[in-house]
Formats: C-alpha cells, structure tokens, sequence
C-alpha cells in the first residue's frame, strides 16, 4: 500500500487496509541482533570517552582556577610594592 508513519487515511480507517505486523513478535530477537549489539558496545565507548572528557577538563579547570589565583596573588603583591615606591 504505502509507507506513510501517521497517514491520514490509515489513521481514519484504524488500519483496516494496512498490512500491520505485531511489534513484539518483530522486535523479539532485536537485542540479539549484530547491529543492537554494535550500538550498545558504541554507546558504552562513547559513555567512557565522554567521563575520561570530563575528568580531564575537571583537572584543566582546577589547574587553570590554580593559575589564576597565582597571577591574582602576584598582582596584589605588585600592586602593593608600587604602592610603596609611589606614595613614599
């Protein structure tokens, strides 16, 4: 007939002209299947990628928050030996 998801004729009619096959019987051996046990395998490498991402940009944050308290600091320091130097 045709391939339309949610054509209107067979939304009007419940299907009566469709060739419908029972989902559960179709998807049974689905989790079986190469291509599911592919996808789960991606996914699980992307999980592990997207966490060693993450734990590295937690570390890079912390080392620049580090750095930037240093330059803070070193700033403040200058800052008060100018201070010094100007108003003596």
């Amino acid at each position: 007939m045709h391939n339309d998801l949610a054509c209107y004729i067979c939304v009007s009619v419940k299907h009566k002209q469709c060739d419908l096959n029972y989902i559960p019987y179709l998807a049974k051996d689905f989790t079986k299947g190469q291509e599911f046990i592919s996808f789960e395998q991606n996914a699980d490498d992307l999980n592990d990628t997207v966490d060693a991402f993450l734990a590295n940009n937690t570390t890079e944050l912390a080392d620049l928050q580090a750095m930037h308290d240093t330059a803070t600091e070193l700033i403040k320091q200058t800052r008060a030996k100018l201070e010094t130097y100007f108003h003596a």
